[in-house]
């Protein structure tokens, strides 16, 4: 049912998740809600004292979950001052 077809993986017709998307325990998202001060107080934490790779990571989650995390198609530029290159300072 599932051999490999010039036009894909799955025979026309077969879902290759015919059950769907499993779906969420309402408890465990409610609890996630509760957590949320708590954790984000940790990842501010980490971004503060943490080690620099630690600190990308919590920025990255913070940002992701905040703004969303940006797709495949976005484009991004960034240049300094009057189309320069820019200069990152580290603050210890």
């Amino acid at each position: 049912m599932y051999n490999r077809t010039k036009t894909g993986i799955f025979k026309k017709g077969y879902s290759g998740n015919p059950n769907g998307r499993p779906k969420k325990k309402k408890e465990f998202v409610q609890y996630c809600k509760e957590m949320t001060e708590e954790i984000l107080k940790k990842l501010i934490h980490v971004i503060e004292f943490g080690k620099d790779t630690d600190a990308i990571k919590a920025i990255e989650i913070v940002l992701a979950y905040g703004y969303g995390k940006p797709d495949s198609k976005s484009k991004v530029e960034l240049t300094g001052a009057d189309g320069g290159a820019i200069k990152v300072k580290w603050i210890d």
